[in-house]
C-alpha cells in the first residue's frame, strides 16, 4: 500500500513539473505575444494632449499591453513647466514600461517635450530627425534630467539621430544606429528587463528556405479623438490668430450694420469665431498661470493673463474699423 502511494505521489509530481516546463515554453507565433500600445503624439504639448498622454498610460497599464510607445514630433510646450514635470513623473513612475520614438524621418522634438526622454526607459530616432533646444532641466522627483555627454549640448543646441546615439543621449541597447521604422522599436523592447518584467515582443521562426525571421507581436495605434483633435489644432497658432481675426472683423461688420438676419448671423459667428480663436491665442502665446477660464464648451486653456496682449489686438481691430472723415469727404449739413 505504501508502495503504491509513494508511485501515485512521484507520478503527480513528475506531470506537475512537465506541465510546469511546458508552460514555460516561449510563444511560437507573435500573436501569442502580449500587444504594444503605440500614441500618437503631435505638434505643440498643450493641455489636450498632456491629459491624452496620461489617459494612453492608464490604458495600457489597465490592459493586456505589455508596453506603451509614445511616438513624438513635437517642437514645445504651451503648457506650464509644472504641468511638464508632473507628466514626466507620470512617465517616470507608469506602471507599464513607457519608450519614446522620435519618428517618422522629419519628425523634431524641441523644448520641454524633449526632456520627456530622460524619463522614458526607452528612447529611440528614426534618421532624419533631431531633438534638443530643452533649456532648464525640469525638477521631477528621482529623475537626474541626464543625456549623457550631450547634456550640455541639448540645452540650447540640437542633435542628429547618429550623434545623440554616439553621446549617450538615447536608452537603446541593439546595435543598430537608429531606429527608421516603429517596427524596430517593437525589435528594440525584446528581451529587456524594466520594473522586474522581461518583455517579449519578439518571435523568431524559420521560413520555407531556412532563413531565420523575426516577427513582431500586435501594435495597437491610437491617437487624439475627434473633439480632443479639434481643441489641440485650435491651440496651434496659425488655427488660433486665423480664428481670432475673423472673429473680430465679423463682430465690426455687425457693429456697422446693426440688424437681424445676416447682421444678426455675423455676430453669432464672430463670437463663435473668438472664443476659441481666444483661447487658442492663449496657448499658441505661451501664456501660463492662472486666468479666466475660457467660456467655449470643452476649453481646457485660459485666456490670456497678460491684459497687454488682448488690448493690443482690440485696438488694432478698432483702429481698422474708424472711418476717416475729413472735410473733402465728409460734409456738414
Amino acid at each position: 500500500m505504501r508502495r503504491l502511494l509513494t508511485a501515485a505521489l512521484a507520478a503527480i509530481a513528475a506531470s506537475a513539473i512537465l506541465a510546469s516546463a511546458a508552460g514555460a515554453q516561449p510563444a511560437t507565433d507573435a500573436s501569442e505575444l502580449a500587444p504594444v500600445d503605440v500614441f500618437e503624439v503631435s505638434g505643440l504639448l498643450d493641455a489636450v494632449m498632456v491629459d491624452e498622454i496620461s489617459k494612453a498610460i492608464d490604458r495600457a497599464s489597465s490592459g493586456d499591453a505589455q508596453a506603451l510607445i509614445l511616438q513624438m514630433n513635437s517642437r514645445g510646450a504651451v503648457v506650464s513647466r509644472s504641468e511638464m514635470a508632473k507628466l514626466a513623473e507620470r512617465i517616470h513612475t507608469a506602471d507599464i514600461p513607457v519608450a519614446i520614438w522620435v519618428g517618422p524621418s522629419g519628425s523634431r522634438v524641441y523644448g520641454l517635450p524633449a526632456q520627456l526622454l530622460a524619463v522614458a526607459d526607452v528612447t529611440g530616432m528614426a534618421p532624419g530627425t533631431r531633438i534638443g533646444r530643452m533649456g532648464t532641466p525640469l525638477i521631477v522627483p528621482g529623475v537626474d534630467m541626464d543625456f549623457g555627454q550631450a547634456t550640455a549640448e541639448l540645452r540650447s543646441g540640437t542633435l542628429g539621430f547618429q550623434d545623440a546615439r554616439r553621446l549617450g543621449a538615447l536608452k537603446l541597447t541593439t546595435s543598430d544606429e537608429g531606429v527608421p521604422v516603429l517596427r524596430n522599436m517593437v525589435f528594440a523592447l525584446d528581451g529587456l528587463t524594466i520594473n522586474d518584467s522581461v518583455l517579449d515582443t519578439v518571435v523568431e521562426r524559420l521560413d520555407d528556405d531556412g532563413t531565420v525571421v523575426r516577427d513582431a507581436t500586435t501594435v495597437r495605434f491610437s491617437k487624439l479623438g475627434a473633439l480632443p483633435r479639434l481643441l489641440h489644432t485650435v491651440a496651434s497658432p496659425p488655427v488660433a490668430y486665423l480664428l481670432f481675426t475673423i472673429g473680430l472683423a465679423l463682430l465690426i461688420f455687425e457693429f456697422f450694420t446693426a440688424g437681424v438676419g445676416v447682421a444678426g448671423t455675423g455676430s453669432t459667428a464672430g463670437a463663435s469665431s473668438s472664443a476659441p480663436g481666444a483661447d487658442g491665442v492663449a496657448g499658441a502665446a505661451g501664456v501660463r498661470g492662472a486666468g479666466t477660464a475660457s467660456a467655449a464648451p470643452g476649453m481646457t486653456s485660459f485666456w490670456p493673463t497678460r491684459i497687454w496682449f488682448g488690448l493690443v489686438m482690440l485696438l488694432a481691430a478698432m483702429a481698422l474699423a474708424v472711418e476717416p472723415c475729413g472735410p473733402a469727404v465728409c460734409k456738414m449739413p
